[in-house]
């Protein structure tokens, strides 16, 4: 756990993570000291709106780039080898399997979690409004019922985690048949445009895009977790059943 978590990928990710929810906030920070935009407003710019929103086409890279070709990266090494020399091999596998869906989680979380404490902040030194505008996404909280902007901006820190481990795992899994780093980085961001161009022409619903906004169509909240759950069993999957024979062959 701690390898992952202090691995110079991870910081580096977090920190690009960071990097771009605050640029797409980064024009309308000024306006919430005059009181023109709300706190919640500007929040939404750096998550899921606006021409400066990136970490939105970006999150499959920040959720795979952490851990999730650590399989490869250790088969390779062979490190695999003297790790399972010191615990079982299926032990072996579920740590790796958990660890990287953590850490994959923590990269997008991050961004929204240090945006909401800024902002929380300026709003304790400037007394700006908290709920102003926001349009369809506000409307998407309130029939959650999600009324407090604390609670709006938690919510999509939680959203951002289940999405990185979700697309973390799935990664992971599709780097047992890839088994190149480079192309199993980029292989969720290509299935982002993958279902985004041809999955979504069947149903909207079907765009890897409702993992990350919660604002995806007005996406029922049970679709939505049916969705990660879809997602994740076919990560697991591939991970479990992949990984168990490469193994069974190598030995």
């Amino acid at each position: 756990l701690k390898r992952a978590f202090l691995s110079k990928k991870t910081f580096i990710t977090c920190i690009i993570s960071i990097a771009l929810f605050f640029y797409g906030m980064a024009s309308f920070i000024p306006h919430i000291a005059t009181k023109e935009l709300s706190i919640l407003y500007v929040f939404l710019n750096g998550y899921n709106s606006g021409t400066g929103s990136f970490l939105i086409l970006m999150f499959p890279l920040v959720a795979a780039i952490p851990y999730a070709t650590s399989y490869i990266e250790d088969k390779r090494n062979g490190v695999n080898k003297y790790i399972t020399m010191r615990m079982k091999r299926n032990y072996y596998l579920q740590i790796r399997l958990i660890v990287n869906g953590l850490v994959g989680g923590f990269a997008l979380f991050i961004a929204p979690f240090t945006a909401m404490i800024f902002l929380l902040l300026m709003r304790l030194t400037t007394g700006a409004e908290t709920i102003r505008g926001g349009a369809e996404t506000l409307i998407v909280f309130q029939r959650l019922g999600v009324h407090s902007v604390e609670m709006m901006m938690l919510t999509v820190c939680l959203l951002l985690f289940c999405c990185g481990f979700t697309i973390a795992t799935l990664t992971l899994g599709l780097s047992t048949i890839i088994k190149n780093v480079y192309f199993t980085v980029l292989a969720p961001f290509l299935l982002l445009l993958f279902s985004g161009i041809i999955l979504a022409t069947f149903s909207p619903k079907l765009n890897l895009m409702a993992l990350y906004d919660i604002h995806n169509y007005f996406m029922p909240m049970s679709e939505r977790i049916i969705y990660y759950v879809i997602v994740l069993i076919i990560g697991i999957s591939l991970y479990f059943i992949r990984a168990t024979r490469v193994d069974a062959y190598d030995n």
